[in-house]
């Protein structure tokens, strides 16, 4: 009996580990975890909830606008920084997208988002050693056990196959 309860303590305490404890956010359907302070406050942010209805409404150029905003209130704010990121990158401004996903990487080293968006922004300019590095950075902060992990995955898989039917 002490033993099962020692066991679902530990899995317990590893899925928390794993999926972070602070609140989950969306981009394109997909759900990661963000952890710093100014990050749960923008959420309350006017601004970044019109933004984070543009980007699922794929109005990309909107939420730029208002992501831009919400990152000169306070520069502090990783899922800011990523969320412009991934609009920039829609828009096919890879350069951009990248310095935007390196900014929230520097607020919050562990963001999976940002690490799988700059995992893909990598691979559509042929880096796919800067892919994998990244991808080895997801696999170290949610065990190979995140939905981040197994999307950047997948994406150096189709690049690879698509490099080697000579795409």
């Amino acid at each position: 009996m002490l033993n099962r309860l020692i066991f679902g303590v530990l899995l317990a305490a590893g899925l928390m580990f794993a999926h972070g404890v602070s609140g989950a956010y969306a981009v394109g359907g997909t759900s990661y975890r963000s952890a710093t302070k100014a990050d749960a406050k923008a959420k309350q942010d006017p601004d970044y909830i019109a933004a984070v209805r543009a980007v699922e409404g794929k109005d990309v150029e909107r939420a730029i606008v208002l992501l831009t905003s919400v990152a000169a209130r306070n520069s502090r704010q990783a899922d800011a920084e990523n969320r412009l990121g991934y609009s920039h990158r829609k828009l096919g401004n890879s350069p951009q997208a990248s310095e935007h996903y390196k900014k929230a990487l520097a607020i919050e080293p562990n963001h999976q988002g940002a690490h799988e968006y700059i995992g893909e922004a990598y691979l559509e300019t042929n880096d796919l050693g800067m892919a994998q590095k990244h991808l080895k950075n997801l696999g170290s902060i949610c065990a190979y056990n995140c939905e981040a992990y197994r999307d950047l995955n997948a994406a150096i898989k189709a690049y690879r196959q698509r490099k080697m039917a000579g795409a």
